[in-house]
């Protein structure tokens, strides 16, 4: 696929996502706290609309993934089983913990590929939020990640609603798609059944990967397609991302100091123990 190029893969059973695959999961769970440390009484428990917080996964697969190309996909939330194929370990800290920064990675943070499948007692079907806390949990028994977690004021980006009000079309529903992807001239972006606040944190991404907070009070979902310049573009013929924003979307960033997280990881196996 040649740089710049925003492209689709689709597994049976799978949601269609944009090749860009860690730019895409950085949105899915943007909006969780995150744990102070890696003992387990001390991991927070995911909301959950169900009688009860999963903690554990009743039985899991997971292992270095042995495919060719490292091509991402992973089950819909509700599944009765959760899998993921070819993620990295930054795409599973993210999966795990959120839009949080992450420090003291290892060499291969993004190059060794994982597959994972697993199922809560009762083939019971998680939701993004739900499925941290058993994630965090089996990255501590099969990676045996430990952590601690630091936040600080830094600055940021307010996303707010622009003086003519918002132009944003409300979703249709169907199966939730969000990202990114920019070349040297020119960047594409894509929402679909997406919150504002999962929006807030992609935006916030080509514009240096400041932190980002959602703060138009909007509650709907919505879909959009964007095109636009690059930051760093010299002579594309798009207007930039946030011209493109207040025009299209209605919409538009104010700097501000906002609340950020990072992780400081202190140990991690880079092959998991036996299934």
């Amino acid at each position: 696929m040649a740089p710049g190029k925003c492209g689709d893969v689709r597994f049976p059973g799978f949601t269609r996502l944009p090749v860009v695959v860690l730019l895409l999961l950085l949105l899915w769970w943007s909006s969780a706290a995150v744990p102070q440390t890696a003992d387990r009484s001390r991991l927070e428990p995911a909301r959950t609309n169900g009688p009860h917080p999963v903690e554990s996964f009743e039985v899991a697969s997971f292992r270095v993934s042995d495919d060719p190309v490292h091509v991402f996909a992973r089950s819909d939330p509700g599944a009765s089983e959760f899998i993921v194929r070819n993620a990295s370990l930054s795409t599973l800290m993210i999966l795990a913990f959120g839009d949080v920064r992450v420090i003291g990675q290892p060499k291969w943070f993004f190059s060794t590929a994982y597959t994972i499948r697993a199922k809560a007692e009762g083939e019971r079907g998680l939701s993004y939020e739900e499925l941290r806390l058993p994630l965090q949990h089996l990255l501590d028994e099969r990676l045996h990640l430990r952590y601690h977690s630091e936040t600080d004021e830094v600055p940021g980006y307010g996303l707010v609603i622009g003086k003519g009000g918002p132009k944003l079309q409300e979703s249709k529903g169907g199966s939730y798609q969000l990202g990114f992807t920019q070349g040297a001239q020119n960047g594409f972006m894509v929402a679909k059944n997406a919150t504002m606040q999962d929006i807030a944190s992609m935006l916030g991404r080509p514009l240096g990967y400041r932190p980002t907070v959602d703060e138009t009070g909007l509650k709907g979902k919505y879909d959009f397609r964007l095109s636009y310049a690059s930051p760093e573009s010299t002579d594309s013929s798009l207007p930039s991302l946030l011209t493109v924003l207040r025009e299209s979307l209605g919409l538009q960033f104010v700097k501000e100091k906002v609340q950020q997280t990072t992780i400081v990881i202190e140990h991690v196996d880079q092959v998991p123990t036996e299934n």
